[in-house]
């Protein structure tokens, strides 16, 4: 079992690695994106996207059997630029869907505290029933109640009974507890 879960926590911080790793190269590309136009404006700035392309080498190894993850990361960049309106959509769509979700759990999160708050008062979380199983051969009797009376965080030990009536009522006859 242990075995099982170390090698479950070992793929996980791999996982975790690769994910790090693959921020850290679409963000090393976006600024080698960036500087390489700037560059061509500005040539005393030419030395960084040369130093940033060396990075991204070294962090993105060319593997013919592979594609590279700079294609990848290029690709969908490529993607996004020339089809604006549907990225404008689907970045809007998850904005609306996250918000959404953040909203009902907030208002969840508020509707209980409301409840604890209002319903449940501090007495009421403080008071405790035993009962003993139906068919049980236990009964909770004057010696129960008064060593439960004995106990020291205990303030107040009632007893109640509680028995199944019949009622009735206008011509009507139900079971009812008393």
């Amino acid at each position: 079992m242990k075995k099982l879960q170390g090698n479950k926590i070992n793929i996980l911080l791999k996982d975790i690695g690769k994910i790090s790793k693959y921020i850290l190269l679409i963000s090393i590309y976006s600024l080698f994106l960036g500087f390489r136009k700037i560059s061509t404006k500005l040539k005393f700035l030419s030395f960084i996207p040369n130093f940033l392309n060396r990075i991204i080498k070294i962090l993105d190894p060319h593997n013919p059997d592979k594609i590279s993850q700079i294609e990848l990361i290029n690709l969908a960049i490529k993607n996004m630029t020339s089809k604006k309106n549907r990225s404008v959509v689907t970045i809007g769509g998850m904005t609306v869907g996250i918000a959404g979700i953040v909203f009902l759990v907030s208002i969840g999160y508020g509707l209980q505290a409301l409840v604890i708050d209002r319903v449940a008062r501090l007495d009421e979380m403080r008071q405790t029933d035993v009962s003993v199983l139906p068919g049980s051969n236990l009964f909770l009797d004057d010696e129960v109640l008064d060593s439960f009376q004995k106990i020291s965080s205990v303030e107040l030990a009632l007893p109640q009974i509680a028995v199944v009536g019949k009622v009735n009522y206008n011509n009507s006859m139900t079971d009812m507890a008393v």
